[in-house]
């Protein structure tokens, strides 16, 4: 369980999909992580009445940003999209707190845009292109498992928005809703974080 190291509150993770099957062609693994099985926890989330949720899904595959949108479902708020590992060799407990994406829009539309236009350079890694820009200022700054963060990101990157592929989302809504997020077909592993009592005097998005 991946926690944060300030409030203590259970922080939602991604899985690498290729580490297992890396893993396992590897000779020497006395010093190498042992793959951690993929969780399904949203479907515990049945047992938490009226109730507000936070849940990573990573996808069976890379999808595209705008099928991302068709296909989860419209009574969950997609909240951030995580780029995803190039490398095999990155394990699911060693690179929590290093994800590479974008936050959505927090209006509930779960959009991305590609490139803000007349703003503020303040907001300039807020967009896809910008995350490009912030990609190249972080190269040769922080290595896990001495692989470059920023540099293994790059290589998952399109040319815009529109043929921009993503490996996961962070979603939340009705607990409800997302304990049926293990039953889609492209859900490769869900992982709970955050969850809180819906109260009366606040309605949310989703």
């Amino acid at each position: 369980m991946a926690a944060n190291p300030k409030t203590g509150q259970k922080e939602p993770i991604f899985f690498n999909r290729a580490y297992p099957n890396w893993y396992s062609s590897q000779k020497n693994k006395d010093k190498l992580m042992s793959p951690i099985t993929p969780t399904h926890e949203a479907k515990t989330l049945q047992a938490l009445p009226n109730t507000l949720g936070e849940v990573a899904i990573t996808f069976d595959k890379r999808y595209r940003y705008e099928d991302i949108l068709k296909m989860m479902p419209h009574n969950i708020m997609i909240n951030y999209y995580w780029l995803g590992f190039h490398s095999d060799a990155l394990d699911t407990s060693s690179h929590v707190g290093c994800y590479v994406g974008l936050n959505a829009k927090d209006n509930g539309s779960g959009k991305l845009n590609d490139q803000f236009a007349g703003l503020p350079d303040k907001t300039k890694y807020n967009d896809y292109q910008g995350l490009k820009k912030a990609l190249k200022s972080q190269i040769n700054r922080k290595n896990v498992d001495y692989i470059d963060i920023a540099k293994d990101a790059e290589k998952q990157l399109a040319p815009s928005l529109k043929t921009a592929e993503f490996a996961g989302v962070i979603v939340t809504g009705r607990t409800e809703n997302l304990a049926k997020l293990d039953q889609l077909p492209y859900t490769y592993a869900s992982n709970v974080g955050i969850t809180t009592p819906i109260m009366p005097y606040q309605s949310p998005i989703k």
